[in-house]
């Protein structure tokens, strides 16, 4: 069973039971987690990641929960659709 990605219902979650579903070298498996999305918002505060994302001209935009898993669906279909047309994917 796939860890269950806890971030994608509540960016701000701040807490939550989990069990450990393996051991393994370096760690453990959990049956769910959660980011500490504070910690990413600060990160995109930062000269370094300000000039990253001007140098490869990106677009600066943050989102999370249900906003982030809109756009990751929404952006898999535009792929999925581009990718077929070119005929990478079989059918």
């Amino acid at each position: 069973m796939p860890t269950e990605l806890l971030y994608l219902r509540d960016a701000e979650l701040r807490s939550f039971d989990a069990t450990v579903t393996a051991v393994v070298e370096g760690g453990v498996v959990l049956d769910q987690t959660a980011f500490y999305v504070d910690l990413f918002k600060k990160i995109t505060q930062t000269a370094e990641y300000k000039e990253y994302m001007e140098k490869q001209a990106l677009k600066p935009v943050w989102m999370t929960g249900p906003e982030m898993v809109k756009f990751l669906e929404e952006d898999d279909a535009l792929n999925k659709g581009l990718l077929t047309e070119a005929g990478f994917v079989a059918q």
